[in-house]
């Protein structure tokens, strides 16, 4: 059994730390790869000790090395409230959705990168959360609008190679995930229940409408919130979506939920470490999942693990951290035709978490 729990040749290479960041780096939070020779990841980082300007940071893998892509100067040092990023990828272009927060409302800095380098930049006027592409000529931002007025109205856009052009979506997609044009999943919010509280939303995008599937109740009492924290679609009847259930009143520690889509239902699987809390989750390349988990309430110290799921079996091994520290997995990028995984973590020191920094993992070849 390889580290990890995947049922591969003995020479395959587990989970590692591939590079590490400076502390500047942490802010890394999103992942796409298109194959083993190209992936991007992006994040905004403090650019002053008090952290009232920002700088987007973009790096991409060329196959060989990482390296540091520069951004349009108006993305560099900047006054404004940058906040997290999404990134999609595909044929050679990469798209990274920049959040601002400017003045009385919110909007989204879309860069283009052809594949020769920045092309013009868009601008959506909501927060973009997640981010898809499955050509040069589709690609999808989705998220929520967010005003006085409305508390998080279900967004969209599309990407036709030319133009973005809104589109009507009965959810707020957090977190996205695609295997074609015609087969597109996101999970978030679909509404606000009788109390205030959001509710669990999934929907997928057949290559015409966008439709919402009936998400379980898992269990949920009046107090409770699930918040899904990843969604990893492997075939139109092999969705995944890992997420915690809070509990709005009373300040108890999350619980996990795990649930999957068969074609025709949602059905919970059991996550079976106490206190775990998912924090990202990707397909492995041959039918399993890998999901990002941590125990933060673990005594004596937090510790974060890298869980995999497959032909009904649990594994998990600790995310690499070096010094004794503890990273926290922030992203989670399969690499298409390949049994391997890009990720990256925030590596927390435990005796002082204001000295933490970025590390890039990676698993198999």
């Amino acid at each position: 059994m390889a580290a990890g729990g995947l049922s591969q040749a003995a020479t395959t290479p587990g989970w590692r730390i591939t590079a590490t960041l400076p502390a500047s780096s942490s802010g890394f939070d999103q992942l796409a790869a298109t194959g083993p020779g190209s992936a991007w990841a992006a994040g905004s980082v403090c650019a002053n000790a008090s952290c009232t300007r920002n700088t987007l940071l973009v790096r991409h893998w060329n196959g060989k090395a990482w390296t540091a892509v520069s951004v349009p100067k108006a993305y560099v040092n900047s006054s404004a409230e940058q906040g997290d990023s999404a990134v999609a990828a595909a044929s050679g272009n990469a798209w990274i959705m920049n959040s601002v927060a400017a003045g009385a409302g919110n909007a989204t800095a879309v860069l283009h990168w052809t594949g020769r380098g920045w092309g013009a930049t868009a601008k959506l006027p909501t927060i973009v959360t997640s981010a898809v592409a499955t050509s040069a000529a589709n690609a999808w931002a989705l998220g929520a609008a967010v005003t006085s007025a409305t508390p998080g109205v279900p967004y969209a856009a599309h990407f036709n190679g030319r133009k973005w052009a809104a589109v009507r979506v009965p959810v707020a997609g957090l977190h996205a995930s695609a295997t074609s044009a015609k087969n597109i999943w996101a999970a978030g919010f679909s509404k606000l229940s009788s109390s205030g509280s959001p509710v669990l939303g999934i929907m997928d995008f057949n290559g015409k409408t966008w439709r919402a599937t009936p998400a379980p109740r898992l269990g949920l009492t009046a107090k409770q919130i699930a918040i899904p924290m990843g969604i990893a679609a492997l075939s139109a009847t092999n969705v995944w979506v890992a997420g915690i259930i809070v509990h709005t009143s009373t300040g108890a520690p999350p619980k996990a939920f795990l649930i999957h889509w068969n074609g025709t239902k949602w059905a919970a699987v059991k996550v079976p470490y106490a206190g775990a809390e998912p924090t990202v989750i990707a397909q492995d390349g041959h039918g399993g999942i890998w999901v990002g988990v941590t125990l933060l309430s673990s005594s004596p110290t937090p510790a974060a693990y890298l869980a995999h799921y497959g032909n009904g079996a649990w594994t998990r091994v600790a995310v690499p951290a070096p010094r004794g520290d503890v990273t926290i997995t922030q992203a989670l990028a399969w690499i298409p035709g390949t049994r391997s995984l890009w990720g990256f973590g925030e590596e927390v020191p435990v005796s002082s978490p204001a000295a933490a920094h970025g590390v890039i993992l990676k698993y198999g070849a």
